[in-house]
Formats: structure tokens, sequence, C-alpha cells
């Protein structure tokens, strides 16, 4: 039998608090379906942890994931960033564009004169 993951006893506890199994992926940096795994598995072995219903509603539910075609230099670039920072491409790409876009940086970060584009 495998070994536990070395931070089920963080996400069930995050789990039994009410947090999105989502949430506990983005917060302990984490992919999602190990997340889902851990929980599925404590459930399985009887651990009381509460299901969680996607919210309905306009604007619910999970964000819808955006691929963006990297140049090998580019993904090579971000990739030794991420690692630095000890977190995954993905992450490390996601922070950067909301970075970019809570800052209003896109003009900035392209340098192309248009202020409004």
């Amino acid at each position: 039998m495998p070994a536990p993951h070395p931070r089920r006893d963080t996400v069930l506890t995050l789990a039994r608090s009410g947090v999105r199994p989502v949430d506990i992926a983005r917060q302990l940096e984490i992919a999602h379906p190990t997340v889902r795994n851990i929980i599925t598995c404590a459930r399985s072995q009887g651990a009381d942890v509460p299901r969680f219903n996607r919210p309905r509603g306009p604007g619910s539910g999970p964000r819808k994931a955006l691929r963006v075609p990297l140049t090998g230099r580019a993904r090579a670039d971000l990739a030794e960033a991420a690692a630095t920072r000890g977190v995954s491409l993905p992450v490390l790409c996601s922070r950067l564009l909301e970075a970019i876009a809570s800052d209003d940086m896109a003009a900035a970060v392209l340098d192309d004169g248009d202020p409004d584009a």
C-alpha cells in the first residue's frame, strides 16, 4: 500500500472546515485531482468529509482553463522561474496573468504604445 500523501491531513482538515477541493488545491498548490482523490479515499475509509456541491447560477462554477501556446524558449524560461519559486508552471503563469490584469499592466508588458489596448 502506498504511503499517504504528505499533505493528506491538511487537505482533510480544510475539507472538514468547508473549504472546497478546488480552493484547497489552489491554496496548497497541489493538483485538484490529487485533492479529490485524497478526499474520496478518506470517505471510502469511513472519514466524515462533507460533500461539496457546485454553485449554480450566473458566473458560478469552475473557471474554464485557458490554453496559451508558448515557444520552447518562453516555456523553458517560465519553467525555470516556476521551479525557483517552488510552484508549477501553470500556477506561475496564472499568477503572472492575474498580476498583469489586476495592476492594469498589459500595455506596459506588451510595450505596444497603446495605453487602451
